[in-house]
C-alpha cells in the first residue's frame, strides 16, 4: 500500500466526519431553537389560562370579560404547541439518525488510526532490529580485532626483553579488562 493510497481514505473519512459533525451541530441548534419556542409558548399559555380564570370569575360576577377571545387564543396556542412538540420530535429523530450515522465513521477512523500506528510501530521495531544487528556485527568485528591484537602481542618476537615484558604484561591486563576483571 502506497502512502498516497493510505492517506486518501483517511482524508475522505475525516471530511465525512466533519460534514456529519457540522450537520449534527446545526440540527442540535435547530432543536434548541424549537425547544425555546415551546418554552415561550408554554409560558404564554400559562399566562393566558390565568387571565382566562380571572375573566371567567368576572363573568360569573356579571361583569363583561373577554372569555371567548381568551378561550380561542388558548385553543389556538395549544394547537401551535402541539405542532411545535411534533416538530421537536421530528428534529430529535433526525439528530439521532445523524449521530447514528456518525458512530460507524468514528469507529472506522479509530481503526484506520490504530492501523497506521501499528504500521509505524512495526517500521520502528524493524529499524531497531537492524540497528541492533549492525551493532552486533560491529561488536563482533571489534572483539575479533581485540583478540587478534592480544594474541599478536604475545606471539611476536621481541628483540628487547623490556619490550617483551611490557607487551606480555599489557596483553594480560587487556585480556583481564576484556573479561570485565580488574587489571
Amino acid at each position: 500500500m502506497t502512502t498516497a493510497a493510505a492517506v486518501e481514505p483517511g482524508v475522505e473519512l475525516d471530511r465525512s466526519i466533519e460534514v456529519l459533525e457540522r450537520r449534527i451541530e446545526d440540527k442540535l441548534a435547530e432543536v434548541l431553537e424549537w425547544e425555546s419556542k415551546e418554552k415561550e409558548g408554554t409560558s404564554l399559555l400559562a399566562s393566558l389560562k390565568a387571565r382566562y380564570i380571572e375573566a371567567a370569575s368576572e363573568a360569573v360576577q356579571g361583569r363583561r370579560s373577554p372569555t371567548e377571545t381568551l378561550s380561542q387564543q388558548i385553543e389556538g396556542l395549544t394547537e401551535k404547541l402541539v405542532g411545535i412538540v411534533h416538530v421537536i420530535s421530528i428534529r430529535r429523530e433526525e439528530l439521532s439518525e445523524l449521530k447514528a450515522a456518525l458512530q460507524p465513521l468514528q469507529i472506522e477512523r479509530t481503526r484506520v488510526v490504530r492501523a497506521r500506528l501499528v504500521e509505524e510501530e512495526r517500521a520502528s521495531v524493524t529499524e531497531l532490529i537492524a540497528q541492533t544487528e549492525r551493532a552486533l556485527t560491529d561488536m563482533n568485528e571489534l572483539a575479533l580485532r581485540f583478540g587478534n591484537g592480544v594474541a599478536e602481542l604475545r606471539a611476536r618476537k621481541y628483540l628487547d626483553e623490556g619490550n617483551r615484558r611490557s607487551a606480555f604484561d599489557n596483553a594480560q591486563r587487556l585480556q583481564r579488562l576484556g573479561l570485565g576483571m580488574c587489571p
